[in-house]
């Protein structure tokens, strides 16, 4: 390919009208800082034929040749078709990656048809390790290159730069994304970048589709090492309690990671709304049961959070839910093995029973339990299937005496252990 001052020269040979090449050349010549080199550009585009042979102005750079061209206003008399830039920027990136650079800042910045061809021919080659270079030296251009290069946010070399830059390029990035499988993408872009923490007023972007992805990003990378979610994360989840339900009744083995957080930033009183919440939330107990995480204080929080899911309904799922939680729960509260959150989850849900014995939190959740049962008729097979699996069955059936109706409902329980034909089938019934 013939040098760019090669074909300068042949075009400078034949002015078209119209072309102040004159104007042109002193625009070129204020560009340099060094008089010597602005000199030999000038002898090298528009100097006499002695100097034309001279091989030292034919092989200046191109680089050199464009960027002068391109902050010089008068480049506009230069048709940029006539100077194949798609072909010159694309090798300039391969060969001469610093000089690329520096063109195409000079290029952003020009208001000239040759610098709006130069960032096109460029920016769709540039790699994203140099866009991260350019951003980190240019922070407001990230709108501008963003708008040029949609796909380079879902580079990870894109996201190498600084923590504050990041949080910029994330708010930039999810404004710019425009359907719901780009903002899907997004989210598993960023996390991937581990990003684990989003500014301010990022989750009204990100919408119900965000979740989700969160929910599918958490669950694709279970077996790896993560770190807490940050505030802007766990508000996105929050913020759309249905897709939650929606996503743990679609996923059949909910993961670790999933299991762990989700009782930890949502409310009881918000996700009940959702005729499957008690369906879904079973779903995740049964998940971490089957793993064997009965006795991590992750999988005792999530009992608290069923326990109080299933004190909001009144139906037939919150039955069994609360018949599943049940056993788990009383067991950490008589061994004293919970945390503070779980003790938050369930406290209001539980009735007092004085100042002298509100201190016995195992009494008060058998009989918050007793309450649910009788007052809402539940089946009295789960209620059974709960007591023999806590261990608890005579404390909970001589409760039933001192409670509204519950001598009614003591009967029904125990025309249940008649007609069950073994304890087998009884502890097997909250599996159904």
């Amino acid at each position: 390919m013939r040098s760019l001052c090669t074909v300068l020269l042949k075009a400078g040979e034949k002015p078209e009208g119209g072309h102040d090449l004159a104007s042109l050349l002193d625009e070129i010549a204020a560009v340099f800082p060094s008089p010597d080199e602005a000199g030999r550009l000038k002898r090298a585009l528009f100097g006499g034929p002695a100097v034309r042979r001279d091989a030292g102005f034919v092989q200046a750079s191109d680089s050199t040749v464009l960027q002068a061209l391109t902050t010089a206003v008068a480049g506009s008399a230069i048709a940029p078709g006539t100077l194949d830039l798609d072909t010159r920027c694309g090798t300039l990136l391969v060969e001469d990656p610093a000089a690329a650079r520096i063109l195409f800042l000079s290029a952003l910045e020009a208001r000239t048809d040759i610098g709006r061809c130069i960032v096109t021919a460029m920016v769709d080659r540039m790699p994203a390790s140099m866009l991260a270079e350019v951003l980190s030296a240019h922070p407001a251009l990230a709108a501008s290159l963003i708008k040029l290069r949609p796909d380079a946010v879902h580079e990870p070399a894109f996201w190498w730069v600084s923590e504050d830059l990041r949080r910029t390029l994330v708010e930039v990035s999810f404004r710019a994304a425009s359907t719901s499988g780009e903002r899907a993408q997004l989210v598993r872009t960023v996390l991937n970048a581990g990003l684990f923490e989003l500014p301010p007023g990022t989750t009204r972007q990100l919408g119900a589709i965000g979740a989700t992805a969160l929910l599918d990003w958490l669950q694709a990378n279970s077996g790896n090492s993560l770190p807490a979610l940050g505030t802007g994360w766990t508000e996105l989840l929050r913020a759309h309690p249905r897709r939650v339900t929606d996503w743990l009744t679609r996923v059949a083995l909910p993961a670790t990671s999933v299991c762990s957080v989700l009782p930890d930033i949502l409310d009881p009183t918000r996700i009940y709304r959702d005729d499957n919440a008690s369906v879904a939330w079973l779903g995740l107990i049964r998940a971490s049961a089957r793993r064997g995480e009965t006795h991590t204080n992750a999988f005792v929080r999530s009992c608290a959070f069923g326990f109080a899911l299933s004190k909001l309904d009144q139906s037939h799922d919150g039955a069994v839910l609360m018949a599943t939680v049940f056993p788990s729960l009383h067991r950490a509260l008589a061994a004293n093995s919970y945390d503070h959150r779980t003790w938050t989850l369930i406290e209001s849900y539980l009735p007092h029973l004085g100042f002298l014995w509100d201190w016995d939190r195992c009494e008060r959740l058998r009989r918050a339990f007793i309450e649910s049962y009788v007052e809402n008729d539940w089946p009295p097979e789960y209620f059974l299937a709960a007591a023999q699996a806590a261990s608890v069955r005579p404390a909970l059936e001589a409760l039933l005496g001192e409670v509204r109706n519950g001598k009614a409902f003591r009967k029904r329980v125990r025309a249940a252990v008649t007609e069950a034909r073994d304890a087998a089938k009884v502890l097997s019934l909250t599996e159904r």
